[in-house]
């Protein structure tokens, strides 16, 4: 059975003017992984000012899928994964067959109206997940100054023994989860059981620990700190892909470290950049 493999959105254009795109793309397609593509790229492809290199990516995007719908948003994804775990049900991670966004795939279809519409919600996008930073930001701060000296400088010279340190920090969960499983439209009883929901649900997990990263490499990490140095919103919420997939393949050099991070995390999970890509087509 073949595993599954995410392309960042970074990737596409990489691939599109590799030297040996077509042996890379032969990998991609006949090779021992599924390719997955998400809602997440499409918006980002068409808001590229570059058409030719638009309408080329998305080409080759629909070549790489295989006829499998892209994976929906994170908050689609998000609140599926909870309902069904709820329920006590499965639930796909894809887009609907009738998602409006499909249409994007066809570059014909792509007009300034949607251009305009998908920059806007890149926007949105991205302010959410500036929101989500302020207001956890200050209770992990709290709880670093509070830890005994030795533990504090293992923790910041230490990423993954961080960002395990908060998941388990109640006041983060209460900060972060809660409030998320409140706007998504679950109830009180939901809401109560959120570590629980954290340590059962995969999307979920992948999420607050990609939110808890990104707090930490943004603004607690003694180096390598602040917006410049590290991966943006949409690259840390596409972190929560690496739930449904084995390997995360990205051409940022910034998101790759964090997610090689999180992979090492995770018994089975890969992180590739465009080199690891490249020796897997040529063994």
């Amino acid at each position: 059975m073949k595993g599954y493999l995410y392309l960042d959105t970074s990737m596409f254009p990489e691939i599109v003017d590799h030297l040996n795109a077509e042996r890379v793309v032969d990998y991609l397609v006949n090779g021992p992984y599924q390719v997955l593509v998400s809602a997440y790229n499409l918006i980002e492809v068409v808001v590229d000012g570059n058409v030719g290199r638009r309408d080329r990516t998305l080409r080759l995007m629909d070549t790489l899928r295989g006829g499998r719908l892209p994976l929906a948003f994170p908050r689609d994804l998000l609140h599926r994964s909870l309902e069904a775990y709820l329920a006590g049900t499965d639930y796909t991670p894809h887009l609907d067959e009738n998602d409006e966004v499909l249409c994007l795939l066809d570059p014909a279809a792509i007009n300034t109206s949607a251009i305009e519409s998908c920059t806007r919600w890149k926007a949105c996008q991205e302010q959410s997940f500036q929101d989500r930073q302020s207001s956890g930001r200050q209770p992990l701060q709290e709880a670093l100054k509070t830890a005994p000296a030795e533990e504090r400088d293992r923790l910041q010279n230490n990423s993954n023994a961080l960002i395990e340190f908060y998941c388990k920090y109640e006041e983060f969960l209460d900060r972060q989860v809660r409030p998320f499983i409140k706007r998504l439209g679950f109830d009180e009883g939901a809401q109560s059981r959120a570590v629980e929901i954290v340590r059962e649900v995969d999307p979920w997990r992948f999420f607050l620990e990609a939110q808890a990263q990104a707090i930490a490499c943004r603004g607690l990490k003694p180096s390598r700190y602040g917006k410049r140095a590290n991966p943006g919103p949409i690259d840390f919420n596409q972190l929560v892909y690496f739930a449904g997939c084995d390997v995360l393949v990205t051409a940022d050099k910034a998101l790759y470290r964090e997610a090689r991070i999180m992979a090492s995390r995770h018994t089975g999970k890969q992180a590739w950049d465009l080199r690891g890509l490249d020796r897997e087509t040529n063994s």
